[in-house]
């Protein structure tokens, strides 16, 4: 879905451009390709998140569903959970599952979440100043860095001030 789109910064997409195409254009396309792509996959994933925190390190299988994404937490601090702690966690799980509320709430958490990486992706074309770094065997390799005249519409976006890195884009899957 989507919300990898947040986490990632996008790798692979669609066809075959010319060189001459600007870095910007690159991009462009790149998040159009993968917002369709998006839009007609209705895949159901499993993987694993880990997550930390200044004292707290945890690792969670995170199943999607077609009711909204679930969550079993299988790590705790480099350790697996005990019996107990599995047991508590398939407890809030069932109680997850049974509750029409709740999966209602998670429902519209994830529409939400949703509607934000599609903003967020739709922005880097113009978030950021675009370079192509490498072309070759296929894969061009893009960087980016803030864009000082963007102006972002809002205070979540604002954190895109801060970003920089590299996109790596498989020019045989543009189109």
């Amino acid at each position: 879905m989507i919300r990898r789109i947040a986490f990632l910064v996008l790798f692979l997409f669609a066809g075959s451009q010319s060189f001459a195409q600007s870095a910007t254009d690159i991009v462009r396309q790149v998040v159009r390709n993968e917002l369709n792509a998006d839009s007609d996959d209705h895949t159901l994933w499993m993987y694993r998140v880990a997550k930390r925190t200044s004292d707290r390190r945890a690792i969670e299988l995170m199943v999607e569903t077609s009711q909204g994404d679930i969550s079993e937490q299988v790590e705790k601090n480099g350790q697996p959970l005990t019996g107990q702690e599995h047991l508590k966690d398939l407890n809030r799980i069932n109680r997850l599952v049974d509750s029409p509320s709740a999966i209602r709430k998670m429902q519209a958490s994830a529409r939400h979440d949703d509607r934000q990486a599609r903003e967020f992706a739709t922005l880097l074309p113009d978030a950021f100043l675009w370079q192509i770094v490498t072309d070759h065997n296929g894969e061009m390799l893009l960087s980016f860095r803030p864009n000082p005249h963007f102006q972002p519409p809002n205070i979540r976006i604002r954190a895109m001030e801060a970003v920089s890195g590299t996109m790596l884009v498989d020019k045989r899957q543009m189109g």
